[in-house]
């Protein structure tokens, strides 16, 4: 007898950054050991001459003597920390998602008109709405600062769009491709464990 493959079915929903499975949202499978429903799903092969394969729980594996007491604990820990991540990539792909749908829309907004406010000789404030940048003639490129100027503008509205979407937090590229190789360490690891290494 082998395991073939473990899935941990349930959703997970995010509370305070952390991950917690929801109860009751997984694939119930009648465990083919005891009849009763699990969310955790293990595979195991029991006629490798026919590739017959039964799903059961953790606890009826481990029972059953298909698996060791060790693997029962890892293989559930790892197959609910690969679920745990997954549910994590995917509202970190939901949210980038939407942030760059909010940039796409405020980059088509028409600028507003800058105005400048005196400060001191070659000192001056130039104002679009709710942002303002300083300017120094002496040494400033007034472009230059124009540009930063229009660049926080457009970075308010961004912020005032996802403020109003309930759960939304900013996203870079560097968190989606962490949590993708999580998720790659521990599928490894599943199957290591699958192997008895």
């Amino acid at each position: 007898m082998k395991i073939t493959k473990v899935i941990d079915t349930r959703s997970y929903e995010e509370i305070n950054d952390k991950w917690f499975p929801i109860p009751g949202s997984g694939e119930n499978n009648i465990c083919a050991r005891c009849g009763k429903s699990h969310e955790v799903h293990y595979y195991v092969e029991v006629d490798p001459e026919y590739k017959t394969i039964e799903i059961v729980g953790g606890g009826c594996a481990k029972l059953a003597g298909m698996i060791s007491e060790t693997q029962h604990k890892s293989l559930g820990s790892a197959a609910v920390t690969l679920a745990k991540n997954q549910a994590e990539l995917e509202k970190l792909i939901r949210n980038f998602e939407v942030r760059t749908k909010i940039i796409s829309e405020v980059y088509k907004l028409e600028l507003p008109e800058i105005t400048k406010e005196d400060f001191k000789e070659k000192k001056y404030w130039i104002v679009m709405q709710d942002n303002r940048v300083f300017v120094d003639d002496s040494w400033m490129k007034l472009d230059e600062r124009k540009s930063t100027l229009i660049y926080g503008w457009r970075q308010n509205r961004i912020n005032e769009l996802t403020k109003t979407i309930p759960g939304f937090k900013e996203v870079h590229d560097f968190q989606i491709e962490d949590c993708r190789k999580r998720i790659k360490r521990a599928e490894a690891k599943i199957k290591k464990l699958m192997e008895g290494k």
